[in-house]
C-alpha cells in the first residue's frame, strides 16, 4: 500500500507543484524521447548488422565447399619452395653445406 501511495503521491506532486517550471516538463520528455530513440536506433542497428552479417557468413560458406582432387603424376618425395625449392634428397639447392 505504501509503494501506490507514494507513486500517487509523487504524481500528485509533479501535476500540481507551482514550482515545476514548463522548461523541466520539456527537459524530461525530451529526455525520454532521446533514451528511447537510442534504445530503437541501437536494437534497429544491431538487427541490421546481425542480418548483414548472417548473408555474408552465408554466401562465404556456399562459395567454399569441399573439393576432391586426385594426383594425376608422382612428383616425387620432396616439395618446392617460393625461392628455390628442394630437391628430391630434401636439401636446398642453393645451401652451401
Amino acid at each position: 500500500m505504501r509503494g501506490a501511495r507514494s507513486a500517487r503521491q509523487w504524481c500528485w506532486r509533479w501535476r500540481r507543484n507551482p514550482l515545476r517550471r514548463r522548461d523541466d516538463v520539456f527537459e524530461a520528455w525530451l529526455l525520454l524521447l532521446v533514451w528511447t530513440a537510442i534504445g530503437v536506433g541501437g536494437t534497429f542497428a544491431g538487427l541490421v548488422t546481425a542480418h548483414a552479417a548472417d548473408e555474408s557468413f552465408t554466401r562465404l560458406r556456399n562459395d567454399r565447399h569441399a573439393a576432391h582432387a586426385v594426383l594425376v603424376d608422382s612428383m616425387g618425395s620432396a616439395t618446392s619452395t617460393a625461392r628455390g625449392g628442394l630437391n628430391r634428397s630434401g636439401f636446398d639447392r642453393d645451401s652451401k653445406s
